[in-house]
């Protein structure tokens, strides 16, 4: 109903604005998310044993299926732990299904933290298997902290990692999911190099180049109306 009336529409993913071509005539614009201050350069160190998710803990983020691929993985990395960064409604729900897969031990689930910096620093590989996107900033940060991405092909992850990416994988495939963690862990300077041609377009993302293309965009519409 509001599209009709809008004088811009504007939208963060390639995705996205494919699924809002399909509804709306007028045109639309893309402008990725004005998310980061500045591009983190540091040489690699040393990670903990930890796999890391960080998000709503909800159907959309989907982490039930990376805590039954985490279960199949802790067969051959048994001293590995799961970091799961957020809260929501599915928290009990996910609390139970790790205690019915006898986890407990190796799986830590933290709430809300607002600064998630020191994680993404300290782990050894970032799962995102969301079943549906905007543009996520968790995805991003994974891009610019250096921490190799396994990743669905929800809207806005081919914008960040790109569409040949070799760490996709299917949003509902946990055996699938599995066995590209235990291949990241065995190979994980390829898994680096994966990640290094996603890290060049990082500045796609920075808060004032994209800032500029919100302003250009309202300055256009404006001296239309005027």
């Amino acid at each position: 109903i509001f599209y009709r009336y809008a004088n811009g529409i504007i939208t963060n993913s390639h995705k996205s604005k494919k699924s809002l071509q399909r509804i709306v005539k007028k045109k639309i614009e893309l402008i990725f998310n004005p998310y980061l201050k500045s591009l983190y350069n540091f040489k690699f160190k040393n990670r903990k044993k930890n796999i890391l998710l960080v998000g709503r803990l909800c159907k959309q983020k989907n982490q039930v299926i990376a805590i039954k691929a985490f279960k199949i993985f802790l067969k051959s990395f048994p001293d590995y732990k799961l970091i799961l960064v957020g809260h929501g409604n599915d928290y009990s729900k996910l609390k139970k299904l790790v205690s019915n897969l006898g986890i407990e031990s190796n799986v830590h689930f933290l709430g809300m933290i607002k600064n998630t910096k020191k994680f993404y620093l300290s782990s050894k590989i970032f799962i995102f298997p969301s079943l549906y996107e905007g543009l996520p900033n968790a995805l991003i940060d994974s891009v610019n902290f250096n921490l190799p991405p396994i990743s669905s092909r929800c809207s806005g992850a081919e914008d960040i990692l790109g569409k040949d990416y070799k760490n996709f994988v299917s949003r509902n495939n946990y055996k699938d999911l599995s066995k590209k963690m235990i291949t990241t862990i065995n190979d994980y300077s390829t898994s680096l190099n994966y990640l290094q041609k996603a890290r060049k377009k990082l500045n796609r993302f920075l808060i004032e180049e994209q800032s500029n293309k919100y302003l250009n965009l309202c300055k256009k519409i404006f001296q239309k109306k005027l």
